[in-house]
């Protein structure tokens, strides 16, 4: 529950980037697909045709994979399109999780006030001036969509484990009674210990008995002889009565 906070402020960072977005491309029409045309502003003009697109395209997508080649990964501008810069790479990518297996990967970047991408493609027939036409006219709208969604679920989650700490704990009763009743037992065993160390004790001296216990002791055992353990006070009886 700690981390939820931050995540949601987290993605309503980026939410407030993909709306600005999602204005700009607005301003530019893509809402309106019968009137919305690609233009890419490069160094050499500005290009509408597909057929143009394309080639430009596909030549930034082949120069990325060569520079890749030569270890360079950084992205390339290789124009604009109204507010947002066009950038070009390639990486290589994993192509199974856990594995060492790899995939080159070419890419084109759309920035704005955040970045969306769209996979390159390398052959002679790709229409790289589509994928770059998806970006603009479902990948930045469907990334709102998708954040408000995540935020909404967040808060939710939050909400509902707020409460879930606010409750009382169902089983507090049982365990404070539990919890009494083992303190009393400790309590108890405690108090056999004490018993046991004062019996067991060597330092303590032992009962004497008085002449009276003797005698009532003698007396008691007197009629069976069997059960009598004479001590040796009684042997020094015995001996002067003999005498006697």
């Amino acid at each position: 529950m700690e981390a939820l906070p931050s995540r949601i402020t987290g993605l309503e960072n980026r939410l407030a980037l993909v709306q600005a977005d999602v204005a700009e491309v607005k301003k530019m029409g893509c809402a309106d697909s019968a009137a919305y045309e690609l233009k890419l502003e490069t160094s050499d003009g500005i290009l509408t045709e597909r057929k143009d697109l394309d080639e430009y395209l596909l030549k930034k997508a082949r120069y990325a994979l060569n520079r890749l080649n030569n270890n360079l990964t950084a992205p390339v501008s290789i124009g604009k399109v109204g507010a947002f810069d066009i950038l070009v790479s390639a990486e290589h990518a994993a192509k199974y999780l856990l594995t060492d297996s790899k995939d080159t990967v070419v890419k084109f970047t759309v920035k704005g006030e955040y970045e969306y991408t769209a996979e390159a493609g390398l052959s002679d027939n790709a229409s790289n001036s589509i994928r770059l036409d998806n970006v603009f006219k479902g990948v930045i709208g469907k990334s709102e969509d998708i954040l408000v969604k995540e935020i909404a679920k967040l808060k939710e989650n939050l909400s509902q484990a707020e409460q879930r700490v606010a409750l009382p704990f169902e089983h507090t009763e049982k365990i404070e009674e539990l919890t009494a009743e083992l303190n009393e037992l400790d309590l108890r065993l405690s108090g056999v210990t004490e018993q046991q160390d004062v019996i067991l004790d060597p330092s303590e001296e032992g009962m004497v008995e008085t002449k009276e216990e003797n005698a009532q002791r003698k007396a008691q055992y007197a009629a069976d002889e069997s059960d009598y353990q004479p001590v040796p006070e009684d042997d020094d009886d015995l001996q002067n009565s003999n005498r006697r």
